[in-house]
């Protein structure tokens, strides 16, 4: 539970810092690109994980991504905003 929450909180982080202010399907993509990016070469280093890991922990950061751009269309992130 806590790893699904982790890998929430790293999709919305990495919007926020990668691509604060881009479209929702941007996100969606970029961030499903990286997540699967990872998720490839933990397979190729024979990282041990059940098989719906590889999707679970995708599925995450995408939530992430789709969490921060509600947040920011709803003015509780301000993405001009330098912090």
């Amino acid at each position: 539970m806590l790893n699904d929450i982790l890998h929430i909180f790293t999709g919305g982080w990495l919007c926020f810092s990668l691509i604060p202010t881009a479209e929702l399907w941007i996100m969606v993509l970029f961030i499903g690109g990286i997540s699967g990016l990872r998720e490839h070469i933990q397979s190729l280093r024979i990282h041990p994980q059940e098989v719906y890991h590889k999707y679970t922990d995708t599925l995450g950061w995408i939530i992430g991504s789709v969490i921060y751009y509600f947040l920011r269309k709803y003015n509780y992130v301000d993405a001009d905003k330098n912090y």
